[in-house]
């Protein structure tokens, strides 16, 4: 007598292609707290809040990242992995190692 066991095992994160985003800290500033959701990794986005109210005053898109349609969509994602304040500008690091400063006032994007 044969006996097939059968077994289909759990979805285990650690066998995901792409690791999950790092949570970035956020930056208060002036009573501004600066956050970077990393919701999609095509797009990075930058979002203002007032820190006293609770709404939301701005967003930004720092960079996009393009997808080469022919290779893993999920591989290719890149997205923010940390903030910090220098000189009225908010410094974006990218996981790809790219700095970006979002000027405070006008939330304009330059690669740095």
């Amino acid at each position: 007598m044969c006996l097939v066991v059968l077994s289909v095992p759990a979805v285990n994160p650690a066998y995901a292609k792409r690791a999950q985003a790092a949570k970035v800290k956020p930056v208060v500033h002036e009573g501004v707290r600066y956050t970077a959701p990393n919701a999609d990794g095509r797009r990075a986005v930058v979002e203002a809040w007032d820190v006293a109210g609770g709404q939301k005053l701005w967003s930004v898109t720092v960079f996009k990242t393009f997808i080469n349609p022919f290779l893993e969509a999920d591989v290719q994602w890149v997205f923010i992995k940390a903030l910090s304040l220098e000189g009225g500008r908010l410094v974006v690091l990218a996981e790809s190692g790219q700095s970006y400063f979002v000027d405070l006032k006008s939330h304009a994007v330059t690669k740095r």
